[in-house]
């Protein structure tokens, strides 16, 4: 349930995406009015309907949507840490192992936010599947009265049809039907298109109006439009709760209509444009409670956009080229501007980190190591400053850190003056907690090992938040959000990625960060996991826990051997059991399958 829920979170951002893009669309309109034709106007909306279909289409180093924070986070789970230090021996399959400290986890009620979100999961399934079947029954209706209805036996509108297949270029063979029931000529069907007729058309409409009708709805089908509105009505009824998203698509059916009378009229001679436009309004008078269908297109559909469309032929001239080339380039350059979905800034919400892979990186298949969980892992050789990675797409991704945050907690609090070395105490207020080991005065030796959130959360406290955020800031940690609660590492507003976190530890190594040595050197101290013969093992490990179930799991560090330093992150992801203990485990088994760890 908590990967639906983070699912739905993204689907509602990129709800938010698409309105914004909505509204950039709307703008580009208003500015250039007449000076774009009305099929560049109808192609712009594909912009929106690619964005909802794929909202990660790819990725830039900057993005117009990088300032809209969306920060749709769930309750707390505090996280678990192990720091394990002696060893012991061997397992079965040769694999040093030790002896470590048992897992310690709480979980607690924050801010509801996951049941909130889960309250709005239920009702948008519930509407979602209202709507979708109240639409299959009216089709269905609809198809049970096309199939009532009389083939047509005329002759001369036959003959019509043909010939307007053949000014468009089309062999498809149609059906055309007449019926009571039908006030408005309309294309109906996705897989076998007929033509529907009112059963009195040629007493309302001369031959040559019934050939504008059939010209405009040969043109429907040569641009594929129904196909395009049985997924926009998708669209609309997944995006029910956003008005934005629904009159979006209501001015993009409008704009497939212009874009459709732009077509016949590029086909008809000049003279014939004002009937053509006669014959519309003569429609309109007859199609007043049209019916719709998401699998038809209707010439006319009651008042909609019809003095746009009369407007728009009355204007009609014919394309040139240089005009066709601006609409290309502005459609490109809105595409650019609204398909990416990188970020630049450091409030950026964006949970996908852009990052300049190395050409030499090793793309490695590891799933065999994951099994039932989801996750990335990114190993840096740094003698060689080459990257193994499995999972590219998840190891830009970013989620909360946990307790991996504790290393940079910490450093921060040396470098503030809080903290003078891992010997330095913090004083235990009483509060009774469910492990033996928080109940007691801290070192930040002991806090780190025994992963005691008070002392760090004491910590933090006596920054000033400008303060913190300045640290946050020069270590470039993540998505820099530390608005959330004091815990706000934990299943909360700060994430960072994997590849971030092999970064970051890069930095820290080689003493690249804005920081003292001597409190770089402090943190290396308090992060050692194992030292024995020509191996050194430093790490940190991290889960966030939610509605008791442990959904996130980290492991992340280096390890030194015969003078080569491999740096490492993990994560992984599950709905239950994903944790720091399963990703250190998974970590050492690839470690060691790779000869670096034995």
């Amino acid at each position: 349930m908590v990967e639906i829920i983070m699912l739905f979170s993204r689907f509602l951002f990129t709800s938010l995406m698409a309105s914004v893009l909505i509204g950039i669309i709307l703008v580009v309109k208003a500015i250039f009015k007449d000076k774009i034709s009305a099929r560049w106007y109808y192609a712009m909306w594909f912009l929106l309907i690619i964005k909802l279909i794929i909202p990660n289409l790819f990725t830039t180093p900057y993005n117009l949507f990088d300032f809209i924070v969306s920060k749709l986070s769930i309750d707390h789970g505090i996280d678990v840490n192990s720091k394990f230090n002696e060893l012991s021996g061997e397992n079965q399959n040769g694999m040093n192992t030790w002896s470590f400290p048992d897992e310690y986890a709480l979980s607690i009620n924050g801010n509801h936010t996951i049941t909130l979100l889960q309250i709005l999961f239920c009702i948008w399934l519930i509407v979602v599947l209202c709507v979708l079947s109240r639409a299959f029954i009216y089709n269905i209706k609809i198809g049970k009265m096309v199939k009532a209805s009389k083939p047509l036996e005329d002759k001369e509108l036959w003959s019509i049809l043909e010939t307007c297949k053949d000014e468009m270029k089309i062999k498809k063979s149609f059906r055309i039907v007449e019926s009571e029931n039908i006030q408005s000529p309309a294309l109906y069907g996705l897989f076998k298109p007929m033509i529907l007729l009112p059963t009195n058309i040629k007493s309302i409409l001369s031959e040559k109006e019934i050939r504008y009708v059939m010209l405009h709805e040969m043109a429907h089908y040569k641009r594929k439009d129904i196909f395009f509105n049985v997924v926009s009505s998708f669209l609309q009824v997944l995006h029910w709760f956003n008005p934005i998203i629904w009159y979006g698509f209501y001015r993009m059916h409008e704009d497939q209509e212009l874009a459709c009378d732009f077509y016949v009229l590029n086909k008809i001679d000049n003279e014939e444009h004002y009937d053509y436009g006669a014959t519309l309004i003569k429609l309109l008078k007859i199609a007043r409670s049209s019916m719709y269908s998401f699998t038809m297109a209707n010439v006319v559909n009651k008042n909609r956009g019809i003095k746009e469309r009369i407007n728009m032929i009355s204007k009609f001239k014919r394309e040139s080229l240089p005009k066709k080339l601006i609409s290309i380039i502005l459609i490109a350059v809105m595409g650019f501007i609204g398909l990416n979905t990188s970020e630049v800034m450091g409030e950026s919400s964006s949970d996908m980190k852009p990052f300049n892979i190395p050409e030499n990186t090793i793309y490695e298949d590891l799933s065999d190591y994951f099994q039932e969980y989801t996750g990335s892992f990114v190993l840096l050789d740094l003698n060689k400053e080459q990257y193994h990675i499995y999972n590219e797409m998840l190891s830009k991704e970013r989620v909360s850190p946990c307790s991996t945050f504790k290393i940079v907690c910490s450093l921060i609090g040396l470098e503030a003056g809080i903290l003078q070395d891992e010997n330095t105490k913090m004083s235990w207020d009483g509060t009774i907690y469910p492990y033996e080991q928080w109940n007691q005065d801290q070192s930040l030796d002991s806090a780190f090992t025994y992963s005691v959130d008070w002392y760090f959360e004491t910590l933090l406290l006596k920054l000033k938040t400008k303060e913190l955020e300045k640290y946050i800031s020069q270590l470039e940690y993540g998505n820099q959000n530390i608005s959330g609660k004091k815990d706000f590492w934990n299943e909360s507003t700060l994430k960072i990625s994997p590849i971030e976190q092999v970064e970051l530890l890069k930095k820290l190594y080689i003493y690249d960060l804005p920081f003292t040595d001597s409190n770089v050197d402090t943190v290396k101290s308090i992060m050692k996991v194992l030292e024995q013969d020509n191996i050194v093992l430093s790490g940190k490990t991290g889960t966030g826990i939610i509605d008791n179930k442990s959904i996130n799991g980290w492991f992340v560090g280096y390890l030194e051997k015969d003078g080569q330093v491999y740096i490492f992150a993990t994560n992984i992801r599950g709905q239950d059991n994903a944790d720091g203990k399963n990703a250190r485990e998974i970590t050492l088994s690839i470690l060691q399958d790779k000869k670096i760890y034995d």
